[in-house]
């Protein structure tokens, strides 16, 4: 697992001889901070993070100056080059930021910028993290990387790790092994068995919690496919509408021939009249990009989408352009010069069997991929939509929250009586950090000969009550249990049936004495719906807490003016700490904002593949538009008209040719979206189910636009004079 604790890590970093550094790091996002170089300058916004001294060694900094050999305390700062010249520091050079209070930082060094795509380039200064528990066995919130020695064996490494592991927990924890009996042996045993993962393979890696940056395999393959398949639209476009200008130009191209141009010449003049298009189209790429890049959409993509620093991709994007426009001209100019000269100088485009499967097979491929598309366009919003409106477990209505200083959150009484003056307050509670999140505080602790490994969130005695969390065995927590010696603990279901804990147990708490297990809450989502409900305590530190909890919960009256209220409150807690008011990051907003970004790249995908789908549908209505431009200019509606065909007939019988081909693809469609898309719902514990209803309205949508297109292209070859059309006979 990614978070462990310090004393067992760096008893495998010093014993295991193929370990050539190792340490602890923060490395994901870095808390934002206000900085100065001095009082009463404007502070500018900074992250900080910290580290090991070790683990500088193990990402190997480049530092441009200082040095990091007397680089122990947490005053003195490893700075970033950029933050560096931000602030105008130098080696040796001191500077204020504001956390909890202004603390005084002297930079030992500077190190030269991390590459924008790392999660080194998070934050902004390092500080040390000196001894912070280096002796305590209990505290699992560490993340600790290791670099092996060249050539160093993996299983090697893993094996030697266990058995230090195993040694060093046994003689901290007083553990008897030679007590227990195989199975116990055997069941410990797994316990105990680390690997390393390589950091490349961390941002996709399922089996770790996240230390930085993560993304979903599933859903970059997605829509890598999916960009694919919109190529491949294009492309067979491409053919169609080439194919579809051939009647047009039959006459000028033989009559070149005939004038002495080569079969040759004329098919280069083609292509290179295409590769002149594609060149036209790319500079309109270029275009919409830099449109797209100063528009909210860009919000969408994480990487940089600057020129400058995508070259691979945009000579990849030319010459795959080039590729395409030279393959999907050769085989129209070859079909349209194939002809007889004299043949095709009377106006007679003919037709063939294999020429037209060809073709019907082309836009068959379009609805199929338009088909899917849509398909998974309602199923990955519909998924976002069952995420927004679950039923967590707990109240949700009319809840604001806001992250408060070290100062107020302190002080607690004056907080919650300025707000509560408010009539639009209606109660506050408090919790340490987030309380949905995928990741927090998460502890060991021993229990009957095994270990309990459950998320702990600090809160105040009120918080189940005002959350509307229900106690289902024992008591709720009271104002008491503030003043308690030990702390007390409320675990869900979920942790007591797995471990077996009753209300009259007892377990370590922060203190490393007993605390009282003084209830059983019902089990809820306290992280996002990917997660199925693990083992989970809320914990009242008691009289002598760790810190105080600094996330500030607000219930507002119902009907209130919620963008007003949170004007309000947000100024009486700057009256309260003038902090506040000199640059400190603070905000008070809705608590759903919270559980949106918890789901803001299933938000960003869904968004993408609507995009996606929007395209290949209207490139898939240009394919039918240019088949169908195609078609009619063949001669047989004109005899048709002669025989006492009407315009209705006309219209229904290309209409017919289409929704049969429509329904072939929807067929197909079916089987592959339903494969897709259970991929996809893999990755979620909770799910959307896979309605029939999504099924019929892409089949209705796609049939709909279809014979809408059909219609309005075959109009007019269907009302024309049948002598013009066949006058070229």
């Amino acid at each position: 697992m990614t978070f462990v604790n310090r004393p067992m890590s760096e008893a495998i970093i010093k014993a295991v001889p193929s370990v050539e550094a190792g340490g602890c790091a923060a490395i994901k996002g870095g808390d934002v901070v206000s900085a100065r170089t001095s009082e009463g300058e404007s502070p500018v916004e900074l992250r900080v993070t910290s580290f090991s001294r070790s683990a500088i060694d193990v990402f190997g900094f480049e530092l441009v100056a200082g040095s990091l050999d007397n680089w122990i305390s947490n005053r003195e700062a490893v700075m970033s080059e950029s933050a560096a010249k931000r602030l105008g520091l130098q080696v040796g050079d001191h500077f204020q930021y504001g956390y909890w209070n202004w603390t005084d930082i002297t930079v030992v060094a500077i190190y030269k910028d991390m590459p924008v795509n790392s999660d080194l380039s998070s934050f902004d200064f390092i500080l040390n993290a000196g001894e912070a528990g280096m002796d305590d066995w209990s505290q699992w919130g560490w993340n600790y990387f290791i670099k092996l020695k060249e050539g160093a064996d993996l299983k090697d490494f893993e094996a030697a790790a266990k058995a230090v592991a195993i040694d060093n927990w046994v003689k901290a924890q007083g553990i008897k092994l030679e007590g227990m009996n195989e199975k116990e042996k055997e069941e410990f045993d797994k316990g105990w068995s680390p690997h390393l993962v390589k950091l490349t393979d961390t941002y996709f890696a399922d089996n770790v919690g996240h230390p930085g940056k993560s993304g979903n395999r599933n859903t970059t393959i997605t829509l890598l496919v999916i960009a694919i398949f919109v190529i491949v639209i294009a492309f067979i476009n491409y053919i169609n509408f080439f194919l579809a200008l051939v009647p047009l130009r039959l006459r000028n191209l033989n009559t070149r021939k005939i004038l002495g141009s080569s079969r040759f010449q004329l098919v280069l003049s083609s292509v290179g009249e295409s590769v002149l298009m594609v060149a036209v189209a790319l500079g309109l790429a270029i275009a919409i990009v830099t449109l797209f890049r100063q528009s909210s959409l860009a919000a969408l993509i994480d990487t940089p989408l600057s020129f400058s620093q995508n070259w691979g991709i945009v000579a990849l994007t030319v010459g795959l352009a080039l590729l395409i426009s030279v393959a999907a001209s050769i085989y129209p100019a070859l079909f349209a010069t194939s002809f007889n000269p004299a043949f095709a100088l009377r106006g007679s485009l003919g037709s063939n069997q294999k020429g037209e499967a060809f073709r019907i097979g082309l836009i068959g491929l379009q609805f199929t991929v338009s088909i899917v598309l849509i398909i998974c366009s309602i199923f990955v919003h519909e998924q976002h939509r069952f995420m927004m409106k679950h039923d967590m477990g707990f109240n949700q209505e009319c809840l604001l929250q806001s992250h408060l200083t070290f100062e107020l959150a302190s002080d607690r009484n004056a907080v919650e009586s300025q707000l509560k003056s408010d009539p639009a307050i209606k109660e506050i509670a408090w919790g340490d950090g987030p309380f949905v999140a995928d990741g927090r505080m998460t502890w060991n602790r021993p229990f009957k000969g095994e270990q309990v490994h459950w998320q702990v969130y600090p809160v105040s005695w009120n918080f189940l009550r005002f959350m509307g969390i229900d106690i289902v065995e024992g008591r709720d927590f009271t104002l008491a249990d503030e003043q308690s010696e030990n702390g007390v603990y409320i675990i869900n279901e979920t942790a007591q049936k797995m471990y077996g804990i009753t209300t009259e147990d007892r377990i370590q708490g922060h203190s490393g004495n007993p605390a009282e297990v003084a209830g059983i809450c019902k089990d809820f989502n306290f992280s996002s719906l990917r997660n199925e409900i693990g083992p989970f305590a809320f914990y009242i530190y008691g009289k002598e807490p760790w810190s105080p909890c600094c996330r500030l919960f607000i219930r507002t009256e119902a009907g209130v003016d919620t963008a007003a209220v949170m004007a309000r409150t947000l100024k009486a807690l700057n009256d309260l700490d003038p902090v506040m008011d000199d640059g400190f990051s603070v905000w008070v907003r809705p608590f759903r904002k919270s559980i949106e970004n918890q789901y803001k790249k299933e938000n960003n995908l869904s968004k993408l593949v609507t995009l996606f789908t929007v395209l290949a549908i209207v490139i898939s209505l240009m394919g039918v538009f240019g088949l169908v431009m195609f078609e009619t200019e063949r001669k047989e509606i004109g005899i048709r008209r002669v025989h006492g065909a009407t315009v209705k007939q006309i219209l229904a019988m290309f209409n017919s040719r289409f929704v049969k081909i429509v329904l072939v693809c929807f067929f197909i469609a079916v089987p592959v979206s339903v494969f897709v898309m259970h991929r996809y719902l893999e990755g979620f514990a909770y799910r959307v189910p896979l309605h029939v209803w999504v099924f019929a309205v892409a089949l209705v949508a796609v049939l709909a636009v279809t014979v809408a297109v059909v219609t309005l292209r075959s109009l007019r070859a269907a009302t024309v004079n049948p002598v013009r059309a066949l006058r070229t006979e």
